[in-house]
């Protein structure tokens, strides 16, 4: 049995720390922010024939590269934001554990990293990026 759900769903911000007592008493006329989020939530729920119970995010299964550092390794390899992170050190992204996914990618100064990542546009590439010392 398959049961597939769509609702809306709406994310309140409402006040920013400006008008949190005390703070917005230092502020002469200090304003509320109030940001909302609308989103739509998706949800699928399949039997499975082993009883068991999986529990699984979908939407969050990837990694999509948010900043690019001027100057660094990734900017040199042409990654650019909204680039998808598809396999680290041949390893699928999707279903990985988040932690196993950081140790693949963790690397001393000098060591290198290979990647898998797919363009915002679709093309999928290959990047090899040495690691450098952090900036200070």
């Amino acid at each position: 049995m398959r049961i597939v759900s769509s609702a809306p769903t709406r994310i309140d911000l409402a006040g920013g720390t400006i008008d949190i007592w005390p703070l917005y008493l230092f502020h002469d006329g200090a304003t509320t922010v109030n940001v909302a989020i609308s989103l739509r939530a998706h949800a699928q729920l399949e039997s499975r024939t082993d009883g068991r119970v999986e529990i699984r995010s979908i939407d969050t299964d990837r990694i999509v590269i948010a900043e690019i550092v001027p100057g660094s390794p990734a900017a040199r390899a042409g990654l650019v934001a909204g680039d998808e992170v598809l396999t680290i050190e041949g390893t699928q992204v999707a279903g990985a554990k988040a932690l196993a996914l950081r140790s693949l990618a963790q690397r001393d100064v000098g060591q290198t990293l290979h990647a898998t990542l797919r363009h915002h546009g679709g093309a999928v590439y290959s990047v090899s990026m040495v690691a450098v010392p952090r900036p200070k």
